[in-house]
C-alpha cells in the first residue's frame, strides 16, 4: 500500500512539473527559466526535477515530447478511421486549428522553441509526420490528391496556414479592423472557411467534376 502511495504521489508531482515548465516555457522561453522557477511553480523542489528529468535540457524535451503526444492524440482518430482522404486533410487542418485556439501556449511554445534554436527537436514529431505524410503518398497514388506536387510540401502549407494565422495575433487582431461586424472567435471560424476552401480545392486534381468532387464536401465546417 505504501508502495501504491508512493507511486502515485511521484507520477502527481511530475505530471505537476511538465504543467508549471510547459506554463513556463510557452511564457519566457527556453533561456528565460530555470529550474528554480519550475519548482516554485509546481510547488516541488529542484531536486524532485533533477531526480525525474535529469537536467532543464530533458525536461525541455519531456514538455515537447508531451506537446507531440497531445497532437498525436487528437490526429490518431483521423489517421486509423480510414477517413475519404480529402475529408482526412480538412479534418487534420480543422483538429489543428482547434487545438491551437484551444491552448495558445501551444503556439508559444513553438515559437520561443524557434528563436531558441531548437525548434527541430520534437521527440516524436518524425512518427506523426511520417504517418500523415504516408496518408497523403496513398492518396496521390490513388489519384484523390494532386500528385505534381510533394506529400510532404503539401502538408507543410496547411501546417503552415494555420500556424501563421494563431501565432500572429496581433496582426490578426488588424484583420479584424476590416471585419467590424465580426468578433475574434467569428474571424477565427471564417478564416478557417476560407483556407478549406483554398486549401482542399487546391489538392484536388484538375478535371475533378464539380458532382464527383469531394472536396467541396471535405471544406464543409461539420455542423
Amino acid at each position: 500500500m505504501a508502495t501504491t502511495h508512493r507511486t502515485r504521489d511521484a507520477a502527481a508531482a511530475k505530471a505537476a512539473i511538465l504543467r508549471a515548465a510547459e506554463a513556463l516555457f510557452a511564457e519566457r522561453g527556453f533561456a528565460a527559466t530555470s529550474i528554480r522557477d519550475v519548482a516554485e511553480a509546481s510547488g516541488t523542489s529542484k531536486a524532485l526535477i533533477h531526480h525525474h528529468f535529469g537536467s532543464k535540457d530533458e525536461l525541455y524535451l519531456a514538455v515537447k515530447r508531451a506537446v507531440i503526444e497531445r497532437h498525436a492524440e487528437v490526429q490518431r482518430p483521423q489517421l486509423e478511421r480510414g477517413t475519404d482522404p480529402l475529408e482526412f486533410v480538412a479534418g487534420g487542418i480543422r483538429t489543428l486549428f482547434e487545438l491551437y485556439r484551444s491552448d495558445p501556449s501551444l503556439v508559444r511554445l513553438g515559437a520561443w522553441a524557434q528563436l531558441d534554436g531548437t525548434g527541430a527537436e520534437w521527440p516524436g514529431d518524425e512518427e506523426l509526420w511520417g504517418a500523415i505524410v504516408d496518408r497523403m503518398r496513398e492518396a496521390q497514388e490513388a489519384g484523390v490528391i494532386r500528385a505534381d506536387i510533394d506529400a510532404t510540401l503539401l502538408i507543410t502549407m496547411g501546417f503552415a496556414m494555420v500556424h501563421h494565422w494563431c501565432q500572429f495575433r496581433a496582426w490578426r487582431k488588424h484583420v479584424l479592423e476590416y471585419f467590424p461586424e465580426q468578433d475574434e472567435e467569428a474571424l477565427d471560424d471564417r478564416y478557417l472557411e476560407a483556407v478549406l476552401a483554398v486549401f482542399i480545392r487546391g489538392i484536388t486534381p484538375a478535371g475533378q467534376s464539380e458532382e464527383n468532387d469531394p472536396a467541396a464536401r471535405a471544406g464543409r465546417r461539420e455542423a
